[in-house]
């Protein structure tokens, strides 16, 4: 048993009836539909934010029902989508370390996979005859959209990308995903105001400290990541390791960064230059003490819910988050 099933043991109804419904949203097409989806089913990872989801509704006081599945199988949908259609914005050959879509087929057809995906997510949406279920879900998926354009916008940007940016790029293209898991884990059991505010808040603090772990993983050489490192600088992206040590470097060494910035893309040297100075003014760990800001926030929150198993496993995700290594 690995540490992700151990978390999930108080809601292990949950997480296999959320794994047989999300399996069975890939079926029923057929050709290369069905042989795409496949793949993709097969390469969606560890679903941490439906893990979330069932404890968040657990820890409001009660088993998580058939709405928290429902709502659990709509987010993650939408989740896959956006994922496949990064992967095509971002010409990644691999995801987890396994051939995207993109790369096995082509961008028109990840392209019409991830939209064929958004599709059955809101037909499922409406058939909940949930007015709010509709309006989170596009309001998610606006918030996706948003968050990816930003960063393209700043990746365009003469300007060295600044901490507040950074922090404002990954509240849309993570944070806001993670926060919807949350409270629609507490709404699927009818939650108190404060246990929606609450779950809303860990729900958010845990997406920000996702998305800066996996910030710090692209200057972090290793196997298990399953992406090249330094992909982020390649990509034009500047998140936070590079801020850290743009913020500790002198005047001088900032110009330098600014102009191995626009040359990483393309240039070996300048792209080993930032990375060197990523080491230099030791920005892994800075980037790694504002997660620790992050995941604190979140455990706040938790400890704010009565004592349960749903809440032990609670705090022991946010650990995972914070230790884990891929």
């Amino acid at each position: 048993m690995n540490v992700l099933q151990k978390i999930a043991q108080p809601i292990e109804a949950f997480r296999q009836e959320f794994e047989t419904s999300f399996a069975n949203s890939f079926q029923n097409t057929s050709g290369l539909v069905q042989e795409a989806l496949t793949h993709v089913n097969g390469t969606t990872g560890k679903h941490i934010r439906p893990l979330l989801l069932g404890l968040c509704a657990g820890m409001c006081g009660s088993t998580p029902s058939e709405k928290s599945v429902n709502a659990a199988v709509l987010l993650e949908l939408l989740h896959s989508a956006s994922l496949i259609h990064d992967d095509v914005i971002d010409q990644s050959p691999r995801r987890r370390g396994a051939l995207t879509l993109n790369a096995i087929y082509s961008n028109h057809v990840a392209v019409l996979v991830g939209d064929y995906l958004l599709s059955v997510a809101f037909m499922q949406a409406t058939e909940s005859g949930s007015k709010e279920l509709m309006k989170i879900a596009a309001s998610v998926g606006k918030a996706l959209s948003e968050g990816e354009l930003r960063q393209i916008e700043a990746a365009q940007d003469s300007k060295m990308t600044t901490e507040e940016q950074y922090i404002n790029i990954i509240e849309k293209k993570t944070a806001a995903l993670f926060e919807a898991f949350a409270f629609l884990g507490a709404r699927s059991v009818e939650a108190s105001g404060e246990q929606l505010l609450l779950c809303s808040s860990i729900g958010k603090n845990l997406g920000y400290a996702f998305q800066i772990k996996d910030d710090i993983f692209d200057y972090t050489p290793s196997k298990e990541i399953g992406k090249p490192t330094s992909n982020d600088i390649l990509e034009g992206k500047i998140t936070l390791p590079l801020i850290c040590a743009y913020q500790k470097a002198s005047a001088e060494e900032q110009e330098k960064m600014r102009s191995c910035i626009e040359k990483a893309p393309s240039n070996e040297e300048a792209l080993q230059e930032l990375m060197n100075y990523v080491h230099k003014f030791d920005a892994l760990s800075l980037a790694h003490e504002k997660l620790l800001l992050y995941t604190e926030r979140a455990k706040e929150a938790i400890l704010r819910f009565e004592d349960s198993p749903y809440r032990h496993s609670m705090l022991q995700l946010v650990d995972f988050l914070v230790e884990r290594n891929y």
